[in-house]
């Protein structure tokens, strides 16, 4: 069955369980399930946990080791959408569609390709934005350069 993250606690509403609370015991519970590995690379449990505790972040890692992982896995488990800001399609695109491979169906993603693509993208990302199903939202930074977009994602947030 198709997994879906919804949240109706408003984000600021969330009260953070204790530092100590979150374990990663816990945590690999929900990697097994949604991403079938049994444990986590070496970094990806700390930052997920900082992620969770919202504590800020830099996490720095060669390709391949798994960062994403960390922002997914703490999207689905907080409430409210994930922006995440990639310049480059192939990897939107993978991430999306291996999302969606794992029944993760609330990912939407808007970069700049052919115009009735990107309308398309655009409308599914708004549908799914607008009724705050939206658990990640894959963008190109060229889009924050639109006051338009900015606006609406400002107005979709607040």
């Amino acid at each position: 069955l198709p997994i879906n993250y919804l949240c109706s606690i408003h984000p600021f509403a969330l009260v953070m369980p204790e530092k100590d609370a979150i374990t990663e015991e816990g945590l690999e519970y929900f990697l097994q399930y949604v991403y079938g590995y049994a444990q986590f690379r070496p970094g990806q449990f700390a930052a997920s946990r900082r992620t969770l505790r919202k504590e800020e972040s830099i996490v720095l890692s060669p390709t391949g080791s798994g960062k994403s992982i960390i922002y997914q896995l703490s999207s689905m488990l907080l409430p409210g959408i994930t922006v995440v800001i990639s310049p480059l399609r192939a990897l939107i695109e993978d991430q999306v569609n291996n999302l969606s491979d794992k029944g993760v169906n609330n990912v939407a993603s808007i970069f700049s390709t052919d115009k009735k693509s990107k309308e398309e993208m655009i409308r599914k990302a708004h549908a799914i934005m607008n009724n705050h199903s939206a658990m990640m939202l894959y963008i190109a930074p060229e889009r924050m350069q639109m006051p338009d977009f900015r606006k609406e994602v400002q107005e979709i947030f607040s």
